[in-house]
């Protein structure tokens, strides 16, 4: 039997056994465990419920695992190459090896589908909630999530409700004008949260963790103008050709028409990036200015100088609106400051650890940090962690 026959047949044969038990006689038990102790990793997911949920998070490959199988037990594979005597415990291997790949494939059905559900242990450190804070322009402030779902705020002509847990929406009422003078508002988006903003023109502002915007009552026929402080957003603008939609901060002017797009423009961040996704985009320094155009990233330099970067995956870029982590070739200390906005940590490195990039690796923003750190930890190999509680900061200790 050729191994792609056999790929086939145990494959069809777990699936099967998924659903019954399959007794063993003695010998072959005996042999079944003896096949465990030489593949540690399912004999540990057999009696280990955090591996059963790290491996989950990390989204086994079946196919992959099935080549990697393969590969390691080659010689288990090709029996009818071997005398009469092999041949005769085929039937027996065919049953061992098909339990293997049952184990492997009803692992990944059942705790990748409990992750899905959200059915996982609540633990200490969850991902980000809808949080935000905002301060009105005669310097009120206000915790949105203590507010029920359509609170409203007057403030002149203009209404400020929350619609709902994660998004403020800013409306002109009936008696508004567009000769009146705006005032400023600021929406605060701490760690461990994301929020959106619906701004007077139907314009959306869907800003990250650790994002700050400051934002008028109204706009005028003339203006409409945004300042995004610090952190990173996603800019769904109406299209109203006659007056440009314009986004300021950090010495940078964004101008577009009608368009989407992202800027990141953290403070630990030493580059700003805006990214676009539709429209058109043009981006000024007092020194530089480039047009962008759909699948291009500006990135802005220290010196305000700005390099265009074409063919961008902007999905990937825009994961974190979808609750992924997206990093490709990505060093750990970038990595884990991501962590630090999402799940409101520490994280500390200790031994001058590699920070050897990433290759590539998308991890659910829903997963809690441990589970975060274990997926990680998986792919890069260089270095160990620890999770300290400490009084009023939870810590991510990295070492060798």
């Amino acid at each position: 039997m050729e191994t792609k026959s056999l790929n086939s047949v145990v494959l069809i044969s777990a699936i099967c056994n998924l659903s019954s038990d399959i007794p063993l006689s003695s010998e072959e038990q005996s042999t079944f465990e003896e096949f465990i102790k030489k593949t540690p990793e399912l004999n540990e997911l057999a009696v280990n419920r955090d591996m059963l949920l790290r491996w989950a998070a990390y989204q086994l490959d079946v196919d992959k695992k099935w080549q990697q199988f393969q590969n390691e037990y080659a010689d288990c594979l090709q029996l009818d190459s071997r005398p009469e005597t092999s041949r005769r415990i085929w039937p027996m291997a065919i049953k061992i090896i098909s339990i293997v790949a049952s184990a492997i494939i009803m692992i990944n059905i059942v705790f990748y589908s409990l992750l899905l559900s959200g059915k996982h242990p609540q633990p200490d450190i969850t991902a980000a909630v809808h949080k935000a804070t905002l301060v009105l322009a005669n310097n009120e402030v206000i915790s949105l999530e203590t507010l029920p779902a359509g609170y409203v705020i007057q403030q002149g002509n203009t209404r400020i409700v929350k619609q709902d847990s994660s998004v403020l929406s800013v409306e002109r009422t009936a008696g508004a004008t567009s000769y009146e003078a705006p005032l400023y508002n600021q929406l605060l988006v701490p760690r461990g949260s994301m929020f959106s903003l619906k701004l007077p023109d139907g314009s959306v502002v869907d800003l990250n963790a650790e994002t700050s915007i400051s934002f008028p009552s109204t706009f005028s026929s003339r203006n409409r103008e945004v300042v995004l402080e610090k952190g990173e957003a996603c800019f769904n603008i109406w299209h109203d050709p006659s007056n440009p939609f314009i986004v300021s901060g950090n010495g940078i002017r964004y101008k577009v028409l009608g368009t989407i797009f992202t800027i990141r423009a953290y403070n630990r961040d030493t580059l700003n990036k805006a990214t676009l996704i539709k429209g058109a985009l043009e981006i000024s320094t007092g020194c530089s200015k480039v047009l962008l155009h759909p699948g291009q990233q500006a990135v802005v330099h220290p010196n305000k100088s700005i390099s265009v970067i074409s063919n961008v995956n902007t999905s990937n870029l825009l994961a974190w609106k979808t609750g992924e982590f997206f990093f490709e070739n990505d060093n750990l200390r970038s990595i884990m400051a991501e962590a630090e906005s999402w799940y409101n940590i520490k994280a500390t490195f200790k031994d001058h650890v590699d920070a050897k990039g990433i290759v590539f690796q998308k991890i659910s923003r829903n997963v809690p940090v441990d589970q975060f750190m274990n997926i990680l930890s998986m792919e890069e190999k260089a270095f160990h962690y620890e999770i300290r509680q400490n009084d009023d900061m939870t810590e991510v200790v990295i070492s060798k």
